[in-house]
């Protein structure tokens, strides 16, 4: 599978959270049973670059609720980057409330040490509603048109966990930064067998 992505993306955060997603991919999507919500379930990380320890990052399945009416699965994602690496400096951790039959968000927050966002998608009114709450108590609001079921940047490694075992060519809009994006994802529907620290095992 290859994804990319149609914006520049230049800082040591985004190079830190893009082999954050590489990692996913490779060991995340190891099942092939169709219905692959787990509650409960956490997908812990080491990355590396070479030899260097660059950080962990942890995804949960936390629990499935009712969001204005809707069912969706509460996800929480958690970067934390090496403290030893004076360079980067990246704690961070995000929610996403993510659609349980279509797969898409439907609420998304990010919490981090200089400011506090919120998305919400309106898909009936097409509109999503973006605020950001910054350190000083005040609040900036975003309100952009939407077309699309638009992905948070947890809910599309879920939809694209959903979509493995497809071969296809799909564009995925993504907001990312208050900024909606196209990704292309390219499935190839094909196992390949990797090495982890486990030992080595089946991907796709």
């Amino acid at each position: 599978m290859r994804f990319y992505s149609k914006r520049n993306l230049n800082s040591h955060k985004w190079l830190i959270v893009t082999l954050f997603c590489l990692s996913f991919f490779s060991f995340g999507s190891r099942s092939a049973e169709a219905h692959f919500w787990r509650i409960g379930e956490s997908l812990n990380y080491r990355v590396m670059w070479g030899i260097i320890p660059l950080g962990t990052m942890r995804i949960d399945v936390v629990e499935k609720i009712r969001l204005d009416g809707f069912p969706v699965y509460q996800v929480t994602w958690r970067v934390d980057s090496n403290p030893l690496l004076f360079f980067i400096n990246i704690h961070e951790s995000f929610e996403s409330f993510i659609d349980s039959a279509g797969v898409f968000s439907r609420k998304f927050l990010a919490h981090s040490a200089d400011r506090e966002r919120t998305y919400h998608f309106d898909y009936i009114e097409n509109r999503l509603t973006m605020d950001t709450f910054l350190p000083d108590g005040s609040r900036v609001r975003d309100t952009i048109n939407i077309q699309d079921k638009i992905q948070d940047g947890t809910s599309l490694l879920f939809y694209i966990r959903s979509q493995v075992h497809k071969s296809k060519k799909e564009e995925i809009t993504t907001v990312i930064e208050q900024e909606l994006m196209r990704t292309d994802v390219y499935f190839a529907n094909k196992l390949v067998r990797i090495k982890g620290a486990g030992g080595d095992v089946d991907a796709i």
